[in-house]
Parts: structure tokens; C-alpha cells; sequence
């Protein structure tokens, strides 16, 4: 559990930097999900995030949660496809409404963080045989890779000449 105190430190320190968020807000029947920024803070009462395109705003009271937990990429469950999502963000500040409902704003990492296992490439060329379909890439260290083209890319890929022969 994090004191109030704490998360409005933590609400405080992004409004500050400008921090970019991912506001994630559930509850039955809706979801809703957008990028923003700490809008404005009225300590004790309410802060808001605005979206980035500043068309639209979430303003949540404080006495309305309960702050549940701030944490980071480090408190991904045993998981590579969540651990892979978590280490996209800095931190995570959870709460819930009065009504059960939860919110989870999740800092967004400035620098781009290689997901786990992937390979970074900087260029990719298609070679195609009459029987083999691969795909060549170069990593960040010049590093030739190659790979098997998926069947279900291989049949868009086709689809997608043949229109343009079309044409």
C-alpha cells in the first residue's frame, strides 16, 4: 500500500517533468486507455491528466481512491510477454475508485528499451526461390540474420504484388 502522501509526491514529481502517461482506467463494461500528462493538481481535492492531443481529460478526487501501489517493471509476474509490456515504463502508480474500479497510470520510458529477446534490425530484404521464402536482416551490430516468412505474410505479401501487377 502507498500512503496518499506518497503518491501525490509521485503525482507532484510528474506534473513537474512532463511526464508522459499511460492512463488505464476498468471498470464493467468500459475500458478506456490514453497517453497523457498530469493536467493539473488541487492538493487534498483532485489532479487531472489531459490527453496529449489536449482533446480530452480524466479528472480523478482523491477521496474517491484508495492508492494501492506504486511499483516498476521489476514486479512483472514470471511472464516474457509481461515482462516485455512492463519494462516500457518507469513505474506504475495503481489505485481504485470507491466503487472497486481500477486505475493504473504507467510512466512511459523516454528512451526506447529493447523488448527481451528481440533483435534489432535496421534493414530487411525479402528473397524469394521458388520453393523458400526468407527474410534477411541485418542487426545493429551488421549481423546477418535470416528467417522463415510466416505462410500468412507470404500469402499478403502475394496478394499485395498481385494488385500492383494489376495496376
Amino acid at each position: 500500500m502507498i500512503s496518499p502522501e506518497d503518491a501525490l509526491s509521485l503525482i507532484n514529481k510528474w506534473n513537474q517533468e512532463s511526464s508522459k502517461l499511460r492512463c488505464m482506467y476498468v471498470r464493467p463494461g468500459l475500458q478506456l486507455m490514453f497517453v497523457g500528462t498530469i493536467d493539473r493538481i488541487s492538493p487534498g481535492e483532485a489532479f487531472g491528466i489531459r490527453s496529449l492531443d489536449k482533446e480530452s481529460s480524466l479528472i480523478l478526487f482523491f477521496n474517491n481512491l484508495t492508492f494501492v501501489e506504486y511499483g516498476d517493471h521489476r514486479m512483472a509476474p514470471d511472464n516474457p510477454d509481461m515482462q516485455a509490456l512492463a519494462v516500457q515504463y518507469e513505474g506504475f502508480l495503481v489505485m481504485v475508485t470507491s466503487e472497486g474500479n481500477p486505475i493504473t497510470l504507467g510512466e512511459i520510458r523516454i528512451s526506447p528499451v529493447p523488448r527481451i529477446g528481440a533483435v534489432e534490425r535496421m534493414s530487411c530484404v525479402v528473397i524469394k526461390s521458388k520453393d523458400n521464402h526468407q527474410e534477411h536482416s541485418s542487426d545493429i551490430k551488421g549481423n546477418q540474420v535470416a528467417r522463415e516468412i510466416p505462410n500468412s505474410r507470404r500469402e499478403a505479401a502475394t496478394r499485395i504484388q498481385s494488385l500492383g501487377a494489376r495496376g
